[in-house]
């Protein structure tokens, strides 16, 4: 599995890099902030549904809160043969840009 660090994602997005993430955390955190053209998918629907809104020729960074649900999802797609990389330090880490939901 391949693990970054938010650091990591930040010079990745700074950079323009062309990054899918999907925030795992439930719809009320996300709306309270999150990294700016991301996708919520809280984590409870995104392992039932994940088939629903993937495509195994893309690649996707999964971030959560602490990083443990990422990492299982991760370890999910993986075994289903998606691309996904996991965000191993979680939001709580994050420095970059944020975007709120009101």
């Amino acid at each position: 599995m391949k693990n970054i660090t938010c650091k990591d994602l930040l010079t990745k997005y700074i950079n323009n890099y062309n990054c899918i993430i999907i925030d795992l955390r439930d719809s009320l955190a996300f709306s309270k902030g999150h990294i700016p053209n991301s996708y919520n998918i809280p984590y409870e629907m995104f392992t039932k549904k994940y088939a629903y809104y993937l495509n195994r020729t893309m690649t996707y960074y999964l971030i959560c809160e602490g990083g443990e649900r990422s990492k299982e999802c991760v370890n999910l797609l993986l075994k289903n043969n998606y691309k996904a990389v996991n965000i191993c330090d979680g939001y709580k880490n994050w420095k970059g840009p944020i975007e709120y939901n009101y």
